[in-house]
């Protein structure tokens, strides 16, 4: 899922100036993956999921000293 604010006008009258616009962080839309294509959401609630996403197990990197 690709959530983002909704684009609003900064004021009235400026509608052929999209550069004039600006995010309203209450209203969220997204773009959700669904058999293989982005559809757009309106209004929806962001969150984290209720189930904890699994750990990844992170490689230890060998890095460079001068005693090697």
């Amino acid at each position: 899922m690709i959530v983002f604010n909704r684009l609003i006008l900064m004021r009235e009258g400026l509608q052929n100036l999209p550069q004039m616009m600006v995010g309203k962080i209450s209203i969220n839309d997204a773009f959700v993956e669904q058999d293989g294509k982005w559809v757009f959401k309106q209004d929806i609630i962001a969150g984290n999921p209720s189930k904890p996403m699994p750990q990844r197990e992170r490689k230890r990197e060998k890095y460079y000293t001068p005693e090697d």
